[in-house]
């Protein structure tokens, strides 16, 4: 009885050509490895974590909103500086372009590299930006200090066909102490040896227990909901490309055996057939199945599509919980529209409470790091360097234009609802019309 059963199955078998089950996503670990090739520390099973966390955010319109409007929160309106004869030199190193990408960085991976160069007389005169996913830690020296870093362009590469483009460059690790005996050292011998030095690689990261080589974003606790928010894209794109036509069984008579007329097999020339029916562009389009009596296709609808409503309750969990890891409001990362706020005061709450709890101490971060830094320049002063509102108008306004006054706008971003006559635009004073009616002017 049991064979009978068997051969059965396997006979229903025959006739079935494609069942796929996907198991779930599961997320990237952040694992810590030993890498001897290159005599780094690993960041992740695959040494590509930061790869990952950038593929999520790029995949998930919601963590992408976050992120972005997270950078620029932090970046604000730019460095300030206060006036003195080393201001110049200040703008020229700490410029808008490295603090907006320090503060993509901070907002991607709570991360910045930097890389500093220097003269022969120890002065700080350049800093560079470097991305954080590319740069790995070396291991500790035997006094369980890490000196060294090596940084490559994609550490998924670095073997293979392409590894040539991607071979890791090594670097000193910025300490103030080690570099600036690097730098007496370096001096005492002629000018050649001190340009081959390529100066320090600045590797500051969040502080969190048990992280003591790379750390993981606060936002990658919601890895799993990016994830989702991607496939939930590709689950209404493929309604799209099958024309928003439910799912269907097709059966056919008999078996998808031989070849056509024109030498393709019938299975290749039926799944062609079955293609032409896909896509936008055949939204609506009539279908004609045509054959001999009793051979025709068969097409049977099944309810796979009827848990849209379940796609849209899902969609609005992953919002909620990729905005939480985010520490964000809804209504910053442009989620919310106007209709849903309640007020127009909410905006302008949920910025003093977004710069409360979260941007201030990011700010404190960046700007503490660059203070710190500065003291390589000749002439500093120690004047704190600040950001100049970290509630920036600019992306204010363009977020918020079509929902809010611009006096509602400017009071959210912490200036008075009335624009100053000083900060007015310069309009050219207005010039008389003249008018020629029945061949007369009229002045």
């Amino acid at each position: 009885m049991a064979k009978q059963e068997q051969k059965s199955l396997e006979e229903l078998a025959k006739g079935v050509y494609m069942f796929e089950a996907k198991a779930p996503i599961k997320p990237p670990l952040a694992t810590i490895t030993r890498n001897v090739k290159f005599n780094v520390i690993n960041f992740g099973k695959n040494n590509n974590f930061p790869q990952e966390l950038i593929r999520a955010i790029n995949n998930s319109p919601t963590a992408r909103a976050c992120a972005k409007s997270h950078a620029k929160f932090i970046a604000g309106d730019g460095f300030m500086f206060d006036e003195s004869p080393v201001t110049p030199t200040l703008e020229k190193i700490f410029n808008s372009e490295l603090l907006a990408r320090m503060s993509y960085d901070y907002a991607y991976f709570e991360t910045i590299v930097l890389h500093l160069q220097f003269n022969m007389n120890g002065e700080l005169v350049n800093i560079g930006h470097v991305d954080a996913s590319t740069v790995r830690l070396a291991e500790p020296d035997e006094d369980g200090i890490i000196r060294r870093c090596k940084i490559s362009a994609n550490w998924e590469e670095t073997v293979g066909r392409y590894a040539y483009l991607n071979i890791p460059v090594d670097y000193d690790l910025y300490d103030p102490i080690h570099t600036k005996e690097t730098i007496d050292k370096l001096a005492e011998g002629d000018a050649p040896l001190f340009q081959q030095w390529k100066g320090a690689i600045v590797y500051a990261k969040r502080y969190a227990p048990g992280q003591p080589y790379y750390v993981t974003p606060s936002w990658s606790a919601s890895l799993n909901w990016a994830y989702a928010d991607g496939e939930i894209q590709n689950f209404h794109a493929n309604n799209i490309d099958n024309a928003f036509m439910p799912s269907v069984l097709v059966y056919v008579p008999g078996e998808l055996k031989g070849t056509t007329p024109d030498g393709r097999t019938k299975r290749d020339a039926f799944k062609e057939k079955l293609s032409e029916l896909s896509g936008a562009e055949h939204g609506g389009e009539p279908v004609v199945l045509y054959g001999k009596e009793g051979s025709q296709p068969v097409i049977t609808q099944f309810n796979a599509n009827s848990n849209h409503e379940l796609f849209i309750s899902l969609s609005n969990l992953i919002t909620e919980a990729i905005t939480r890891a985010f520490q964000i409001p809804q209504v910053l990362a442009g989620i919310k529209t106007a209709g849903q706020l309640g007020g127009s005061n909410e905006i302008s709450n949920s910025i003093e409470l977004y710069y409360n709890t979260v941007i201030k101490d990011d700010v404190n971060f960046i700007t503490s790091l660059c203070t710190d830094l500065a003291r390589w320049i000749p002439g500093y002063a120690d004047e704190p360097i600040k950001i100049a509102n970290s509630k920036p108008f600019n992306y204010i306004d363009s977020t918020f234009k079509d929902d809010y006054t611009l006096g509602e706008r400017r009071e959210a971003s912490g200036y008075n609802a009335e624009m100053p006559k000083d900060d007015q635009p310069n309009l050219p004073p207005a010039v008389p019309v003249a008018t020629n009616i029945g061949g007369q002017n009229n002045g």
